[in-house]
């Protein structure tokens, strides 16, 4: 994964990164102020999709997966 200040890396890039780092960051801890954790396949999953690593379809299908394991 690209950091901001990358040479490398677009800043709006950079950027958009920073800002889904920081949502999924609150978001995580929102659910472990309810009792919730994620496990580490399911925030990889998150996180691959809100960065736009893979298609919608994919990230039902996978999540469906991790869900019926559990």
């Amino acid at each position: 994964m690209k950091k901001a200040g990358d040479p490398m890396t677009p800043p709006v890039t950079a950027s958009i990164e920073n800002q889904t780092d920081s949502a999924f960051g609150i978001a995580k801890a929102s659910l472990e102020i309810e009792g919730q954790k994620l496990t580490e396949d399911g925030e990889a999953l998150i996180l691959s999709h809100a960065r736009g690593e893979m298609s919608d379809d994919e990230f039902l299908k996978r999540a469906l997966e991790i869900a019926r394991s559990v």
